[in-house]
């Protein structure tokens, strides 16, 4: 199990079959691990009930057969209890396949709407939307950043469902935003995905968030990224070779949308966030 959890990408779900027979994964479900391997990594265990303090303490697991999905760190593990068919796992696993928080990268760009060649979530008719993107090297700043930024998420999404009379103004754009799926949030590697970072966040001080690390100092940094319909662009209907989203900013023909950076320089207390 720990070195399960210790070789998983930290971008990717973990997700773990409980049995009580110890069973070999079913043909549906090598077939799920298949379709999701972009997003998420598979262990199976055998559920012995002299474990089964272990496995409540480490992922509140209480019975078997059982799937826990493991997203963010320090985010609550999500179980689910009972046998699963093909059509069950694979609603579950759609569900589930992304971090609270997750990694903007090559295969989640898109459905992120964090990428200037695609559209925004709320719909191709969207022509202004924006991405929150919190980039730093894996560390411990770094999650704790992480968990900021879910924190904020949880406080558009409350401030959005509250009543009217009880909504902090200042938050109302936001919230509605979010809700409408105009905002996104999401994170990148510093270090593994050092020409992104480094594009976004480009300074003298860029060094102590992307990039190798050089000295003990991580300054996880927080940007925000507008991106805008090109209409013209749209009409041309100009057909493409796909790329990955480096290869996007290198390009020298105009992208359907266009970027505006803002760096946050504020606090990173959740309500200044």
């Amino acid at each position: 199990g720990k070195n399960f959890l210790a070789k998983t990408g930290p971008h990717k779900v973990k997700v773990i079959f409980f049995s009580k027979t110890g069973e070999r994964a079913s043909p549906f479900v090598r077939q799920i691990s298949r379709n999701y391997w972009a997003y998420a990594s598979f262990a199976f265990v055998l559920w012995r009930e002299e474990e089964s303090s272990i496995w409540w303490n480490t992922f509140e697991v209480e019975s078997a057969p059982a799937i826990v999905f493991l997203k963010d760190p320090g985010v609550k593990p999500v179980v689910y209890y009972g046998s699963f068919n093909n059509s069950r796992l694979s609603e579950v696993m759609e569900q589930n396949k992304l971090q609270e928080l997750p990694q903007l990268r090559s295969v989640t760009s898109m459905e992120l709407g964090c990428d200037a060649r695609g559209y925004s979530r709320a719909g191709s008719d969207t022509t202004i939307w924006y991405c929150v993107i919190l980039a730093g090297r894996l560390s411990p700043e770094l999650n704790k950043m992480r968990e900021t930024i879910r924190r904020v998420q949880e406080t558009l999404l409350s401030d959005d469902e509250s009543n009217a009379a009880d909504t902090d103004q200042s938050l109302a754009p936001a919230a509605v935003a979010f809700r409408n799926k105009r905002l996104t949030f999401a994170w990148l590697d510093g270090e593994a995905q050092d020409r992104y970072c480094s594009f976004y966040l480009f300074s003298e001080t860029s060094f102590e968030t992307c990039g190798a690390r050089r000295d003990m100092s991580d300054v996880p940094r927080l940007f925000i990224v507008r991106y805008k319909r090109n209409t013209t662009e749209d009409e041309a209907k100009i057909e493409r070779k796909p790329r990955n989203i480096w290869d996007a900013m290198q390009e020298q023909e105009v992208d359907p949308a266009s970027q505006l950076v803002v760096r946050y320089n504020g606090s990173d207390e959740i309500p200044q966030v």
